[in-house]
């Protein structure tokens, strides 16, 4: 039995035995990948089994740990930036989907859902009884594997103590801010005169093409958007085919339409590119784009749809922040985005075990690389990142590869 101090753990599965409101309260201001809407979208993916770990003190709740399991089947290319064997590397590669994830799937920016208000013994408490019941979920349905991906820099210094790992670099997500901004010359004022005359000329260019825009709601352009993005995918190698991609979207568009919006690019009446973004609290998140094949560049589409037309339109909603997400750092940098690096912990059978500190100076040097030239040198910055010692050379070993 718990103590007064101990959270009492159950484990649920569905949103609807938590509620909406009382998600929210834990959810307010974490952002859209952790809001009910998302995770509700998530929980009726047929790929993933999903539970929910929920702490309550004196019956109130005070913490929530979505969970996901991979069902079997054929994983979409998505799924492969969420498996830590795909992402870290692997001696038992074929094991793709042994590991329970907590936390979040598919978003790249996960947070922890706790109270506010909790002093700091009381969250860490919390933390702790949340990942013991996932690690005795894991025990009976993954192979005792467990992982956190994509995390916060604050959510992964938080959890670290609880996983008993030091926290991987993963990834980097970008974000254009647009508050206090009044109209799209202010947001072009914030860029160099250089960067200024390069967009101006893309905005010029991509105005005297044949291209045209319109938007809608995701409900009316699942279809279009799942064909371009299965092209995407393809060129990136992934097995996914458009009659998945639209039936994902269509399953997106069931629970999110009404926050969704999508801007589609069209030649001659043919949709050759999009962009969907979701709303949620004043920000935009940018969650897919595509172009058809053979046309990236061409007189500057992508320029235009996913960021000169997007900030726009979210300036004109009075949104305050545009998150464009990983990869593509340069590109996002010259165009006014700030960086923050993502982390994952992971405790996951036959990856190499090497030190974390060597494992993020490695990912260090290489965006270090990448971003060589723009100033100040954002990569290196974060080797002092609050509460996680990227560089400790005497840091314990981790699970992580070489």
């Amino acid at each position: 039995m718990p103590t007064a101090s101990d959270p009492e753990i159950a484990v649920l599965d569905s949103i609807d035995q938590i509620g909406d409101s009382k998600w929210s309260a834990l959810a307010a201001g974490r952002g859209f990948y952790s809001s009910a809407p998302w995770h509700r979208f998530l929980e009726g993916e047929p790929s993933h089994d999903v539970w929910y770990v929920v702490a309550r003190t004196d019956g109130l709740l005070v913490g929530i740990m979505p969970v996901y399991l991979h069902a079997g089947g054929p994983a979409g290319g998505v799924d492969r930036f969420y498996d830590p064997r795909a992402v870290f590397g692997a001696q038992e590669p074929e094991r793709t989907s042994a590991t329970m994830l907590l936390g979040g799937r598919v978003g790249y920016e996960t947070e922890l859902l706790l109270r506010p208000g909790l002093d700091p013994t009381a969250r860490a408490r919390v933390v702790g009884s949340l990942v013991d019941r996932c690690r005795k979920l894991a025990g009976a349905w993954a192979h005792g594997e467990i992982a956190s991906m994509y995390l916060t820099p604050g959510s992964a210094a938080e959890l670290a103590p609880a996983f008993a790992a030091e926290p991987l670099l993963t990834d980097v997500n970008a974000a254009i801010p647009l508050d206090g901004l009044a109209s799209f010359e202010g947001f072009l004022q914030r860029l160099s005169a250089h960067r200024r005359r390069r967009v101006a000329r893309e905005i010029r260019d991509f105005a005297a093409s044949p291209y045209r825009l319109r938007t809608g709601r995701l409900s009316e352009c699942h279809e279009i958007a799942g064909g371009l993005l299965a092209q995407l995918h393809r060129r990136h190698g992934h097995a996914d085919t458009p009659e998945m991609l639209v039936a994902y979207l269509g399953r997106q568009a069931g629970h999110l339409d009404a926050l969704s919006h999508v801007i589609v690019c069209e030649r001659a009446g043919t949709p050759i590119g999009f962009l969907l973004v979701y709303e949620w609290e004043g920000v935009w998140y940018a969650r897919a784009a595509g172009l058809a094949d053979g046309l990236r560049g061409a007189s500057a589409v992508l320029f235009n749809v996913v960021y000169y037309t997007a900030i726009r339109e979210a300036l004109e909603r009075g949104i305050r922040n545009y998150s464009v997400g990983p990869r593509s750092l340069r590109t996002k940098l010259l165009r006014g985005a700030e960086l923050q690096p993502c982390w994952s912990l992971v405790d996951v059978d036959g990856l190499t075990p090497v030190t974390a500190a060597s494992w993020n100076e490695a990912q260090l040097a290489r965006w270090d690389a990448e971003l060589a030239g723009l100033h100040p040198p954002v990569a290196s910055s974060w080797r002092h990142a609050a509460g996680l010692a990227v560089a400790t050379r005497d840091a314990g070993p981790a699970p992580v590869p070489g």
